[in-house]
This record gives structure tokens, sequence and C-alpha cells, in this order.
């Protein structure tokens, strides 16, 4: 559920004309898979913290967990 989501990568073309950078009108755009949650950022939690998913609302953050003593 965390891993990757389909989105649109959308690239465009500039060229150097005269002192200044223009765009050419030219580009593309494609569907990729990019990480929701990258693995070095879930590599790295420390001890308490997590990835909290809700699949009611499909809304997704970083949270931190405290024990009561």
């Amino acid at each position: 559920m965390l891993g990757t989501r389909n989105t649109m990568e959308v690239t465009y073309q500039m060229k150097a004309e005269g002192g200044a950078t223009v765009d050419t009108g030219l580009g593309s755009a494609k569907v990729v898979r990019e990480f929701i949650y990258h693995p070095d950022s879930i590599k790295s939690l420390k001890t308490g913290q997590a990835f909290f998913l809700s699949r009611d609302t499909n809304k997704h953050c970083k949270v931190q967990i405290n024990k009561a003593f």
C-alpha cells in the first residue's frame, strides 16, 4: 500500500537564445511509478516512528509513537 503509485512525468525542452533560456514548445508526458515513501526514508526511521496509512481515506503520514511509562 505504501510502495509506489502512478504519476505523470512531464518534460520540456529549453534552448539558449541570446543570453536567455526559452521554451521550445517541445516536450513529453508519460506515466511513471514513483515511491510514496522512499525506501531510504523507511530505513532511516527511528525507534517509535512509523508511516501510517488510512485505507478509508487513503491519507498517509509519518507519526511518532510515544510509550507512556
